[in-house]
């Protein structure tokens, strides 16, 4: 991941269009677990702290899931950060450039992240690291995409999303860590935020 970002001069861009003239972004991860009982999940954490440290950009960080035991509370108190003791089912409104990060995330709350945030200013500030959404697209049965709101906002997003998939190394591999990427939103201001009308499916080869 990080060697992506100090040579991969494309996904540099990416967050230089997100940052625009803002100088820091923040950082809220959602549904990560508990840390004290998974060493793939201090894995996840301490990368995203390494990012923070590496990458002079990465502003606050906040972390929030249902199952959080006050041992990871004090932990992550002690690591500089903020545990939200609330959820609104990742209905967080972007205010300014944030990058979430959803490991293992149901696709309801994908859909909740970006109907909260669903006009081109918005979706424009994301920077979304989880499992990819085109691999997700496959798997997912054509009578859902046309019903579901959830995939119909996916399916939508989907033309304006660049994707940039992670190289994992070996050992992050044998550490479990999951195979995520990071997505950019390059939606313009004539974006279509009407969801009634289902779009026709995306043709995968």
């Amino acid at each position: 991941m990080l060697d992506d970002l100090e040579n991969n001069k494309i996904i540099q861009q990416q967050f230089k269009d997100v940052l625009g003239s803002c100088t820091h972004v923040h950082v809220v991860i959602y549904c990560l677990g508990s840390i004290d009982y998974d060493l793939s999940l201090q894995v996840q954490l301490a990368l995203v702290l390494q990012l923070k440290e590496d990458a002079k950009w990465i502003g606050n960080i906040e972390i929030y899931d249902p199952v959080i035991y006050m041992v990871d509370i004090l932990a992550c108190n002690r690591l500089g950060l903020k545990v939200l003791d609330f959820t609104k089912d990742c209905k967080r409104k972007s205010q300014r450039p944030t990058m979430f990060y959803m490991s293992y995330p149901y696709y309801t709350l994908i859909g909740n992240l970006l109907g909260a945030n669903w006009s081109s200013i918005c979706l424009n500030w994301i920077i979304l690291l989880t499992c990819s959404l085109h691999e997700a697209f496959k798997k997912v049965s054509h009578n859902l995409l046309c019903n579901h709101e959830t995939m119909i906002r996916l399916q939508k997003i989907m033309k304006f999303t660049i994707e940039f998939d992670i190289k994992i190394t070996e050992k992050e591999k044998e550490e479990k860590f999951p195979d995520v990427a990071w997505h950019f939103f390059g939606v313009d201001a004539n974006f279509d935020t009407d969801i009634v009308s289902q779009p026709e499916p995306i043709p995968w080869t």
